[in-house]
């Protein structure tokens, strides 16, 4: 239950089937600012970034775009399991389905202030979910194309 309360916290701006196909290209994980691309405010005080680097991507036999990166919030006040959080961060594994318009969520990790981890979890079977108009997760999605200038 809280996994879930916490999804549609950090989520109520932003949504989430396997794929067999190989990956184009693979990113070191690295951790300096200037690998986070600025992509908007949510509710004028949360921050959300994304990563300007990808993990993986990839293409499926009906040429549907695939890509798997990071998404990260900083959250003003975040009350999570009876405390509240000042400028906690939290970070996402997603993957976004281009053409579709669907995204899923691999990893879900909440840090507090000093950078120590709140929860970290892994989710092997998320569902895809859709991108939700006039929404964060559609300015993503707008962003991650752009960044990303597959030409596939």
């Amino acid at each position: 239950m809280k996994y879930i309360i916490l999804f549609c916290i950090v989520f109520f701006s932003f949504q989430l089937e396997s794929k067999s196909q190989s990956p184009i290209n693979r990113s070191k994980v690295t951790t300096n600012v200037e690998d986070w691309e600025f992509i908007g405010y949510s509710g004028g005080e949360n921050k959300y970034y994304l990563w300007k680097r990808y993990i993986e991507a990839w293409k499926d036999a009906e040429n549907n775009q695939f890509v798997k990166t990071w998404f990260k919030v900083i959250i003003n006040k975040f009350h999570f399991k009876e405390k509240v959080y000042t400028n906690a961060t939290i970070k996402q594994m997603i993957e976004i389905a281009f053409i579709d318009r669907k995204m899923k969520i691999d990893r879900f990790v909440v840090y507090d202030s000093n950078g120590s981890i709140i929860e970290d979890t892994k989710f092997e079977f998320s569902d895809w979910e859709d991108i939700v108009p006039d929404s964060m997760q559609e300015v993503m999605l707008g962003k991650a194309y752009e960044i990303y200038n597959f030409h596939w």
